[in-house]
């Protein structure tokens, strides 16, 4: 055979079984299987060292990168809180800035009114002013009528001359009486220039018109007209016009500043309505922008916050199954519920009073031994009267 019988059973024998066999001389013994490893003994196995179970691993060493990945979350809703922050502060800073530009408007349109009624020219002095040129105006025209009509009175004889002279006359003196009234801080110039020229002239005049009165001959419109075309009739007509002129003067002077005063403050608004559009649009795209910047914070939050709450819930479940063991042991030590009739119930009895160490180590008197019984044991275990019985 392929082995050696050793108390009926065929044993392979080993290389140094062979050996020994070959020193003796003994046959029959079969050669070793080249196959078979020399370190490997017959019967027995070397146990392998068990491999490590990664979900053996320590909790701590599975947690840490869930940790720190929970931390990074952290970290990272901080951070958009801070962002969130600063767009408050800035948006607060924006309408901060829109409510100064308002202001700064708004002064630099009421300050060229305020410069105006401080000066005494509000809307009362520009109406005023416009008066005085109507007058002024007035107080030529009626002077070339005037002198028109007494000449022609005197060199013509014609009466009408007479009665338009006569028509002329209580307006011009009625806008003098204007003009003191509309430029009381220049009266007393005008009245010395123009008010006592128009006398002597209205004195002159009269005089030339008396060739145009019924019953005058010629020699006496000719002597008349001598008034209307004399040295001193130019004189006080040149005072006269000197006073129109000073007035005209004084308007259009004041007519050339209030042109600049209203160009620059034209400019002026132009350049706030300017400013004032450009801190709109920087603030409308400001806060465009922010609108913008809050929206993304907002999803960036809230999809951190959802993958915070997800890993949360992550950890919680995995201490809940690290945890299930431990409290699912405690359930096994509880006794199975009651059964009916064929099911096995545990039973808890008195051990009989003369066992003893030496019947096999089952405990001393009194000791519950726990031994499944069916349905009907376990009613009979109830019905008696000397064994104990727990169930539930």
């Amino acid at each position: 055979g392929d082995g050696i019988a050793r108390g009926g059973e065929s044993v392979t024998p080993t290389t140094d079984e062979l050996k020994v066999a070959k020193q003796l001389d003994i046959d029959g013994l079969p050669e070793p299987k080249p196959d078979a490893p020399p370190a490997q003994k017959r019967g027995r196995k070397t146990p392998s060292a068990p491999k490590a179970d990664e979900s053996s691993a320590p909790e701590e060493v599975k947690a840490k990168p869930q940790e720190e990945e929970e931390e990074e979350k952290r970290i990272t809703v901080d951070t958009l809180l801070v962002q969130y922050r600063k767009w408050i502060v800035m948006r607060r800073i924006s309408y901060l800035i829109l409510f100064v530009s308002e202001v700064v408007g708004l002064v630099c349109v009421a300050w060229p009114a305020s410069l105006q009624l401080e000066s005494g020219e509000g809307l009362g002095g520009m109406s005023d002013l416009r008066e005085l040129q109507v007058v002024r105006d007035n107080l030529i025209y009626y002077d070339e009528v005037l002198t028109m009509s007494a000449r022609m009175c005197a060199l013509s004889g014609l009466p009408e001359y007479a009665t338009r002279y006569d028509d002329i006359v209580g307006p011009l003196e009625d806008n003098i009486a204007r003009v003191l009234e509309l430029r009381p801080d220049e009266a007393d110039a005008f009245n010395e220039a123009t008010v006592v020229a128009n006398d002597n002239l209205i004195r002159l005049e009269t005089e030339a018109l008396r060739g145009c009165s019924e019953g005058a001959d010629r020699l006496d419109a000719a002597t008349a007209g001598e008034a209307v075309m004399g040295v001193e009739y130019e004189r006080n007509k040149g005072s006269y016009m000197y006073g129109i002129l000073t007035l005209k003067s004084g308007i259009d002077t004041y007519l050339l500043q209030q042109k600049e005063v209203d160009w620059q403050s034209t400019m002026f608004l132009w350049l706030v309505g300017i400013v004032v559009m450009l801190l709109l649009g920087t603030i409308q795209t400001l806060q465009q922008a922010q609108d913008e910047e809050a929206e993304r914070l907002a999803a960036e939050f809230d999809e951190h916050i959802e993958t915070l709450n997800d890993a949360l819930l992550l950890t919680s479940t995995d201490m809940r199954t690290a945890t299930g063991p431990l409290f699912g042991n405690t359930s096994s030590m509880l006794p199975t519920p009651k059964g009916t009739a064929g099911d096995e119930v545990v039973s808890f009895s008195a051990a009989p009073d003369g066992a003893t160490e030496g019947d096999g180590g089952a405990g001393a008197a009194g000791l519950l031994s726990m031994t499944p019984s069916t349905g009907a044991a376990a009613a009979d275990s109830r019905t008696g009267s000397n064994g104990l019985q727990a169930g539930s």
